[in-house]
């Protein structure tokens, strides 16, 4: 067993454990991110349809419609180089599962002589 003098050296030489405070900028995160809403985009093209089970939770609407034209864009730039006619959709539901928002693209190329 240690004797008192060894036991009051090892307690001094602990590091004082400090108490949890309250820290504004994980107050601000938490609540910035319990307000955000979860949007699903489901995607349609000339290859059928690709629904959208997980989705992305989103600060806004305009963050969901910015999303949604990304994606388009992301998929024409992989699938144009393929093809001649690229027909893209992306509609945008919310929790519930209606429709919010859509948005499309038609992309057509070929030589004219």
């Amino acid at each position: 067993m240690n004797s008192p003098e060894q036991s009051d050296v090892f307690l001094s030489e602990m590091p004082a454990v400090k108490e949890p405070r309250f820290n504004e900028e994980i107050y601000n995160l938490i609540s910035g991110w319990l307000s955000m809403n979860r949007y699903f985009f489901d995607v349609y093209n000339s290859d059928g349809q690709v629904l959208d089970d997980d989705g992305q939770f989103l600060e806004s609407r305009d963050r969901a419609r910015a999303e949604a034209l990304r994606i388009l864009h992301d998929i024409a730039r992989d699938e144009m180089p393929d093809r001649d006619l690229v027909k893209l959709t992306v509609k945008v539901r919310g929790d519930g599962g209606a429709q919010m928002f859509e948005a499309s693209l038609i992309l057509t190329s070929g030589w004219s002589a």
